[in-house]
């Protein structure tokens, strides 16, 4: 099976591609709208580089040899602004018409649990959000070119990832930099819980649908279990060894994913727990990711 995957270099992209290429079965292919093909060359993987919006030859011939076409690129992020979110939506809905218009069939896709807004509690794929806005909106108006395109899709939406690789604004970079803090005035919503993710898991979930064949359109990802920004750092600092920061026992619930369609769909599926994601992103950071 031939995979062209978008966004490889970057946070999410990684972890797929990390996942994917171990597979003996799957011949794996990158497309960079203006990154390095050096680091992709360095595994083996063949890279392209093109301008999702300008139409050509190389393009339509590139874009006809894959069987899916893995979309985890989204230019620009952390930041999120109006116009970021724009050109994304502009590049990437030109980008699906154009690979269903060549021949393909199958599209994964990334979402975002920020397409449900500020909504509290647990959600399901058919809750349509509270106060969405922006990225959000962005992300679901992408969607809705995926859901007039004629293809098998899904539409993958993690909540609040974590892993190697994260930029360095995020919760776990920012935990492992102030790990010499004794106070905890630098931690924004220390009593908000939320649905913590395994960036590894939305690679490994992705890996079961190419094998199984199953796209199942909307799809979250999450382990429906809620954590306070708290103890998620507090986690952090026990495994490097640092005394964990002192607070109540209060907290303020946010966003978890139902998994029922999760379950139901990929019974077997596993979704990491907390404790054991952080370990495994910690020991690749003692190891020498910075």
């Amino acid at each position: 099976m031939r995979i062209l995957l978008t966004g490889g270099s970057g946070f999410v992209g990684q972890a797929v591609l990390k996942v994917l290429n171990k597979q003996q079965n799957l011949e794996i292919e990158v497309v960079s709208r203006g990154g390095s093909e050096e680091g992709f060359s360095q595994l083996g993987i063949r890279a392209h580089e093109f301008d999702y919006i300008k139409e050509s030859v190389y393009q339509q011939e590139l874009l006809s040899n894959f069987d899916v076409l893995v979309h985890c690129a989204w230019e620009g992020l952390p930041r999120k602004s109006s116009h970021l979110n724009y050109s994304n939506v502009k590049a990437s809905t030109k980008l699906f018409k154009n690979f269903v218009k060549f021949g393909g069939q199958k599209i994964i896709s990334i979402g975002s649990c920020l397409e449900y807004g500020t909504a509290v509690g647990e959600v399901s794929e058919e809750f349509s959000g509270v106060n969405v806005e922006g990225f959000g909106l962005a992300k679901r108006n992408l969607l809705s070119c995926l859901n007039d395109l004629d293809c098998d899709y899904a539409w993958l939406r993690p909540f609040f990832l974590y892993g190697p690789n994260q930029h360095a604004n995020s919760l776990l970079k920012t935990s492992i930099n102030k790990r010499f803090e004794t106070g905890h005035e630098w931690l924004n919503e220390p009593t908000k819980k939320n649905d913590f993710t395994y960036v590894e898991d939305v690679a490994n979930l992705i890996l079961e649908i190419l094998e199984s064949n199953s796209y199942v359109k909307e799809l979250n990802i999450g382990s429906s279990v809620s954590r306070r920004n708290i103890d998620f750092v507090n986690l952090v600092r026990r495994n490097l060894g640092y005394t964990p920061l002192e607070f109540g026992v209060g907290s303020t619930e946010g966003m978890v994913s139902c998994n029922s369609k999760l379950l139901k769909h990929f019974p077997k599926f596993l979704i990491t727990e907390l404790e054991d994601g952080l370990n495994k992103t910690l020991t690749c950071y003692k190891e020498g990711w910075k």
